[in-house]
């Protein structure tokens, strides 16, 4: 075979298919499983999905077509998996491409560490 064993082929992928977009999953409480007991608490949730939101927002424009974003309620089965395996103990929560994690609301950060997992696939 020219081009020795494993020619066509670049790290198990075909070569000329297009890449699949990294999984950026989001964990974040449910605004449906929230039980504010307070008008305080209920308006800090508000405010904090419409940072959420925002914040999506811009991860969705930044890398069309190259990330896909899930949004994985904690309190569910595979939400709870998720916490343990990577020992997430803050939220909003992101696992990018099933292996890093960051916690918190800096744009900036969030798009260097996709960025950096892109540029290793």
């Amino acid at each position: 075979m020219p081009g020795g064993k494993g020619a066509g082929f670049c790290y198990g992928r075909a070569v000329g298919r297009p890449r699949e977009p990294l999984a950026v999953e989001v964990l974040t409480p449910l605004l449906a499983t929230w039980r504010a007991t307070r008008v305080r608490e209920w308006s800090q949730a508000r405010g904090d999905y419409y940072r959420l939101w925002q914040l999506l927002d811009a991860i969705a424009e930044r890398f069309r077509g190259r990330v896909t974003v899930y949004i994985v309620d904690p309190v569910s089965l595979p939400g709870v998996l998720r916490i343990t395996r990577h020992r997430i103990r803050g939220f909003p929560a992101f696992v990018i491409g099933g292996r890093e994690k960051y916690t918190g609301w800096d744009l900036e950060e969030l798009a260097r560490r996709i960025e950096r997992r892109l540029a290793e696939d």
